[in-house]
């Protein structure tokens, strides 16, 4: 099982990412007809989550870290935090720029994804109970952002999207992809916050829990807290820098 306390490859997420365009191109070829599978999950978070409790994920950024960049990144996060909150944008994003949506795990952090112990090698994706349709660049974003150091991230987000949907052409036997890889990078851009936001407040919660338990060695707590620190703070850095970015697009998106 790959850990978020860990430091993961390029290598292993550029699997991920190859699967991923697999799978997105496999629900293309039928129809879907369950249910489930159009259920605004966003907005099921939002129904369980009160936005005092969405902001209140972030309380414990500053007792982890003190530091001039901890706080600076805290109060610009605070601003946006209501204007994100209840955002369903990433499944409704396909509905509003009329393309087909493909199927999204929904939960793709490294805790869900298995590696052979010996290569390190993607063996599978697993935990499907949070799978819905929408843009599949949502686990793509997910999972960049749980396995590799927000450098790597960054210096490697391009390619990862292009494999992404290399693999989705490649798997559509000649079929039209639902949208150009210009677009689906727009895309990334577009729906990063609204992705991070989630992941960076559940991991401040996640860390403090992690610093409270008895059973874990200090050394192994702080060795593990800077792993995951960094992946933290450079998400909240990104979704200030992209909620910069998207002010500029032109499209009218709704939030919700």
């Amino acid at each position: 099982m790959m850990n978020f306390h860990e430091k993961h490859t390029v290598e292993q997420v550029r699997q991920i990412a190859v699967a991923l365009g697999k799978i997105q191109a496999c629900s293309l070829k039928k129809e879907p007809t369950a249910p489930e599978l159009h259920k605004n999950f966003f907005e099921d978070i939002a129904s369980s989550i009160t936005i005092e409790g969405f902001t209140g994920m972030y309380k414990g950024l500053l007792v982890l870290d003190s530091s001039e960049t901890a706080v600076e990144l805290s109060a610009k996060i605070d601003k946006l935090l209501p204007k994100y909150y209840a955002s369903s944008l990433p499944t409704m994003i396909h509905k509003q720029l009329g393309f087909r949506p493909v199927l999204v795990n929904g939960d793709t952090r490294t805790e869900n994804v298995l590696v052979d112990n010996l290569t390190g090698n993607l063996a599978a994706l697993i935990d499907w109970q949070c799978t819905h349709l929408g843009v599949g660049v949502e686990d793509l974003i997910r999972i960049t952002l749980f396995a590799l150091s927000a450098e790597e991230r960054r210096d490697s987000a391009q390619m990862l999207i292009s494999e992404m949907y290399d693999s989705l052409v490649a798997n559509l036997d000649g079929d039209e992809p639902p949208y150009t890889l210009e677009m689906l990078r727009e895309l990334y851009d577009l729906l990063f916050p609204h992705c991070a936001l989630y992941f960076a407040g559940g991991s401040i919660m996640l860390i403090m829990n992690q610093m409270n338990d008895q059973s874990l060695s200090q050394e192994v707590k702080e060795t593990r807290k800077e792993v995951e620190l960094d992946k933290v703070l450079g998400a909240i850095s990104d979704i200030v820098k992209y909620d910069e970015k998207n002010k500029k697009s032109t499209r009218n998106l709704k939030f919700r």
